[in-house]
């Protein structure tokens, strides 16, 4: 957690350490933001990369809710999950490549706000301190371009 400078878990935020594929199919839960990071230095497990995975991803979203994947934009199959995220999620998936096209971040919501979310002027949001916004500027300044160049 240290490394990535993930937070504590809290009334709002969870963390769980588990077989990624097996806790969305059994969960119960419904929740507002999935955030799904499987690669490590093997690669990604296969069935966190596979079409009833991301169904599944979507099933456990709450109504405008959100899935966030890193995908390694190298890997071969790479073009294979994008697609596999889009046939779950239809329209309602944006690509955001990082400032050195290693990974992509994919955002993929259950509904329609991506389609409705344009890029502006960016602003701090309210409650993020001053160095986190520093940090996060350039993360945002990627979203905000992916956005207005779909809007095209």
């Amino acid at each position: 957690r240290g490394a990535f400078n993930v937070p504590p878990d809290d009334a709002r935020f969870q963390v769980t350490l588990a077989d990624g594929a097996r806790f969305v199919r059994e969960t119960d839960e419904r929740f507002d933001v999935l955030m799904v990071d499987a690669f490590d230095s093997q690669g990604m497990p296969a069935a966190l990369g596979s079409r009833r995975f991301y169904d599944d991803c979507l099933d456990v979203l709450q109504p405008g809710g959100l899935m966030v994947v890193n995908l390694h934009a190298g890997h071969p199959h790479f073009l294979v999950y994008l697609d596999r995220i889009r046939r779950s999620f239809g329209e309602n998936v944006l690509r955001v490549d990082d400032k050195d096209g290693s990974n992509s971040v994919i955002f993929a919501c259950k509904g329609d706000r991506l389609q409705r979310a344009v890029g502006g002027p960016l602003r701090r949001p309210p409650g993020l301190g001053a160095d986190a916004w520093e940090q996060l500027q350039g993360a945002f300044s990627r979203v905000a371009g992916a956005l207005q160049k779909r809007a095209r």
